[in-house]
């Protein structure tokens, strides 16, 4: 028997200058008699973009499977097609609720650290983080990590884990705790046998935490003060973990070493002229610039440069500038009105020159008009780049940003 739904949707037609007229839209589904069928023709209608009707289907196929047995297994798939359609549709609450109801199923039927779930977790992460809400992102990362902590599930997995939560750490601000994190991986969890591209990983990502110590790529956000990062499932400050971590970054400490190690594994595993040990040359050179050592970082870029030679989408990157490091200036304060009331824009160009240091800031676009741009030139002055590259020589460049305030 085959079941027919009429589904009524409703789009925008423009109407003139003074608003728009609401038109409803029909459509006719015909869904197959068996339940597999009938998530097959969910996903069909999902492929083809069809996201209003993709869930109506996975909708009739759940309560065909729950009149059967609610915690079928099988119920986990049409839960995901609801939950990736609602998020085409931007319906963050259905596609949380959707893709919760997965993670209930998962774990009822698998077990409770079922690394099938981490997934649908990292995808509720991403939906709190788009709404703005970190706590309960940060919560959600710092789960994920737990659950294969303590489950059976394979160590590259638990390895990959860490290093999505070390990076949320690290862009919330919290580097020392990101390395704490990183240290707990290279004691707990590396052994000989582990595959020599995530143990080149790790190494660049603890050297970058010391990056990111010394030269932070942006201010931490204010809304992060609404939680405290729990790698263990325990409270731990971030003034805690730098205690436990070492010292701040010098020009030769220990960020610097253990690029020097990844380098060396990169070429004994890969060869010296591998796309993996240009990779690790370029956080080198890259820290060797941020620390002023202009002479080693010129003749690793130009090492760097001729290596690229066999790789052309690395020499295409080494002719673009990369931000090392800046501060987001965030939302300027207002001398009289309502404080946070209006939406504003801003369009800088910084020009740099051959060390990546700014030399020059111009004010491209603003709006509104009488916007007072003392603070972000102030803060903008503080960037540094990886200047582009010609023939092997770091040269002068340019670059452009836009930032959206609220004031």
């Amino acid at each position: 028997m085959i079941l027919s739904i009429v589904l009524v949707t409703t789009v925008a037609v423009v109407a003139g200058e003074d608003g728009a007229d609401i038109e409803p839209s029909i459509l006719s589904i015909e869904i197959p008699a068996g339940i597999d069928a009938t998530v097959g023709t969910a996903r069909e209608r999902f492929d083809a973009r069809e996201y209003a009707a993709a869930i109506a289907v996975a909708d009739v196929a759940i309560a065909r499977m729950e009149s059967i047995d609610r915690y079928d297994a099988r119920l986990v798939e049409p839960y995901i097609l609801i939950g990736d359609a609602a998020l085409e549709l931007g319906d963050l609450g259905r596609a949380l609720a959707a893709y919760q109801s997965g993670v209930q199923l998962q774990r009822m039927t698998e077990g409770l650290l079922t690394s099938a779930q981490i997934p649908l977790i990292y995808k509720q992460a991403e939906i709190h983080l788009e709404a703005g809400d970190l706590a309960s992102a940060n919560h959600l990362f710092e789960y994920a990590f737990q659950v294969l902590s303590r489950g059976s599930g394979p160590r590259g997995e638990l390895i990959s884990a860490a290093f999505k939560l070390g990076r949320w750490y690290e862009d919330m601000g919290f580097p020392f705790t990101a390395r704490l994190l990183y240290d707990h991986v290279a004691d707990e969890l590396v052994d000989k046998n582990l595959d020599a591209v995530m143990r080149i990983e790790l190494l660049v990502r603890m050297s970058r935490t010391y990056r990111l110590a010394r030269f932070p790529l942006r201010q931490r956000p204010v809304d992060v003060q609404s939680f405290e990062p729990r790698p263990f499932g325990v409270r731990l400050g971030e003034s805690a973990a730098y205690s436990r971590t070492g010292k701040n970054p010098t020009r030769s400490g220990r960020g610097f070493r253990v690029l020097e190690q990844a380098r060396t594994i990169a070429g004994s595993t890969f060869g010296d002229d591998s796309r993996e040990i240009l990779a690790v040359q370029l956080e080198l050179a890259d820290w060797l610039l941020l620390f002023n050592d202009l002479t080693a970082a010129r003749a690793l870029y130009a090492t760097v440069f001729e290596g690229a030679a066999a790789h052309p989408a690395i020499r295409r990157s080494l002719r673009e500038p990369v931000v090392l490091a800046t501060v987001d200036p965030g939302d300027p304060k207002k001398m009289f009105g309502t404080p946070g009331s209006e939406a504003g824009t801003v369009t800088y160009r910084v020009d740099f020159d051959e060390t990546g240091r700014p030399r020059n800031l111009t004010l491209l676009a603003r709006e509104p008009e009488d916007f007072d741009d003392i603070r972000f030139r102030r803060v903008l002055s503080q960037m540094r780049f990886r200047p582009p590259m010609e023939e092997g020589q770091l040269v002068a460049g340019n670059w452009e940003q836009t930032y959206d305030f609220v004031y």
